[in-house]
């Protein structure tokens, strides 16, 4: 599992990144498209109220929310519209990578959110 503090945003803009998750040992992808039986994968990324506990912001390969751009790396775009409801604060992030009915915690993290103009 990796784990880290991603880069500000506003919550007045279209959050859009693309994360790339890499085996430190293998050098290799954590997921592509299909696991090895060629059964489709889901990542899920969630954004969470420290103070609620409350899910936030989600989004997952199977709502369309996010993509796999490449093996290991996924695409995700949330819209001004989503981001205007955050309260500016720090929120935790989680990534779960779901293949061949098991689920794998791939990045536990930190973003902030600041207040936009």
């Amino acid at each position: 599992m990796k784990s880290s503090t991603l880069a500000p945003v506003s919550n007045q803009e279209t959050w859009q990144d693309v994360i790339e998750f890499i085996d430190d040992d293998t050098g290799g992808p954590w997921f592509t498209e299909a696991d090895s039986e060629g059964h489709p994968s889901d990542v899920t990324l969630k954004l969470r109220d420290p103070d609620s506990g409350r899910v936030v912001l989600k989004g997952s390969i199977t709502d369309g929310k996010l993509a796999i751009v490449a093996d290991g790396a996924i695409e995700f775009t949330f819209p001004a519209s989503s981001m205007r409801s955050l309260c500016p604060k720090t929120y935790e992030i989680g990534v779960i990578y779901s293949a061949a009915g098991s689920d794998t915690q791939a990045f536990l993290g930190r973003l902030p959110v600041l207040k936009g103009l």
